[in-house]
């Protein structure tokens, strides 16, 4: 009785009462006696029997439980009983142990299932969507901060149909494009900033002249000398010094008068 109260796995003394018929009181005085002559026992014991294993099977790690399998497996059925003694298992646990080691091998040898495979599919086109979405933000922003800077660097407006650039502008408007693109800007925008187009800038080339030599012609309707110094005498006035071209011509208009 004190044995099979002692084991690894040892019932408690009501549930052995209830098998053998001898008085649970009466068990746990047979149990409390036997302690005190257990160290005894213990130490003729351990000349007579190999160690047990103190650990139990359920503090086992994964690793050690798959090593007491394929250990389990090198010895003979005959000496299998005493084997699991010693490592303090049972044949229940052994059998439990090898399902679970045999489950684990060929799932690994057949691969994620189709549902597996579908859901990381899934997950990698989600991941791969959202780092594509984060690349084009970062873009977007290192693109917004280098047109602002480039805005601020430039002189003003540089487009216009036909206008003329010198060589130190032109000098400029590289230099400002190619700060731009290197810091995230396409090239297109940073020419909308500064008023030109990409066309303009590929028709430069690495020329800083402008071959044009016209024009060779006077305009039909250029200012004489005379109607100049009229009009600047007009808008130089006291009566008009404070308004705009475009208020000056009809109050001319109302009085009958026609500059040019």
């Amino acid at each position: 009785m004190v044995e099979r109260l002692s084991g690894p796995h040892a019932p408690s003394a009501t549930q052995l009462a209830g098998e053998t018929g001898v008085a649970q009181a009466t068990l746990s005085r047979w149990l409390k006696v036997a302690g005190t002559v257990a160290p005894k026992m213990a130490r003729r014991d351990k000349q007579k029997t190999p160690p047990t294993s103190t650990k139990r099977p359920q503090d086992l790690t994964a690793e050690q439980k798959v090593a007491l399998v394929l250990e389990a497996a090198a010895v003979p059925e005959a000496e299998l009983g005493a084997f699991l003694r010693r490592k303090g298992v049972h044949e229940a646990q052994l059998a439990e142990w090898r399902q679970q080691v045999t489950q684990s091998a060929v799932a690994a040898f057949r691969g994620p299932s189709k549902r597996d495979r579908k859901t990381a599919s899934v997950e990698a086109r989600r991941v791969r969507d959202l780092e594509r979405e984060l690349a084009r933000k970062e873009k977007a922003l290192a693109e917004a901060a280098a047109l602002l800077i480039l805005k601020k660097k430039s002189p003003g407006d540089l487009g216009g149909r036909g206008r003329r650039h010198d060589p130190g502008e032109r000098r400029m408007i590289r230099v400002l494009v190619d700060e731009a693109v290197a810091a995230g800007a396409r090239r297109w925008r940073a020419c909308e900033v500064l008023g030109l187009t990409v066309r303009t800038l590929e028709r430069w080339g690495a020329d800083d002249d402008d071959g044009r030599q016209g024009p060779n012609t006077v305009p039909a309707n250029r200012l004489s000398d005379a109607e100049r110094r009229k009009v600047l005498e007009i808008a130089t006035s006291a009566e008009f010094r404070d308004c705009s071209p475009s208020q000056i011509v009809p109050r001319l208009a109302d009085r009958g008068e026609y500059v040019a």
